[in-house]
Order: structure tokens, then sequence, then C-alpha cells
């Protein structure tokens, strides 16, 4: 199970204000067999917004890189 590889640092809601429709999910992984950590940070853009959301989820990214020191992320979800 994933559970058995994997330990979750930490959940951040991100502060984006009204840029989003649904805010973006972010959390931050450690592996437990090495020292690995990485990011996963998920969005379900608004179709008719898509572009400005995607644009504003590059400060997303670099709000992660920046509170977790790690530039390691997966962006996910369903970008229309």
């Amino acid at each position: 199970s994933n559970q058995t590889k994997l330990n979750l640092i930490k959940l951040k809601d991100p502060d984006t204000g009204a840029t989003f429709e649904r805010e973006p999910y972010i959390c931050h992984w450690s592996a437990k067999s090495t020292a690995v950590t990485f990011g996963t940070i998920g969005l379900h853009s608004k179709p008719t917004a898509a572009v400005p959301e995607l644009d504003a989820l590059a400060d997303v990214y670099d709000d992660y890189v920046t509170r977790f020191s790690d530039p390691n992320a997966i962006l996910m979800g369903d970008f229309n």
C-alpha cells in the first residue's frame, strides 16, 4: 500500500485570494525508503478561466518552492 511507501509531511491550502474558482490542493511528501521529498499540486480549473488560472498556478508552484525549499513537484488535475 502507499501508506507503507510515503509519509505525508504537510497539507497546505494556498492563500490565492479569488484567483481560482476551486483552490489548488497542495501536499508535501517524503519517501520512506529514501530521502526524496516532493509535492503534489492538484487543480481543477474552470473551463472558461483556464488560461488565467494556469498562469496563476505558476505562482502557486513558486509559493510551494519557497515554503518547502523543494523544487520537486507534480502539477496534476483537470487543466481544461
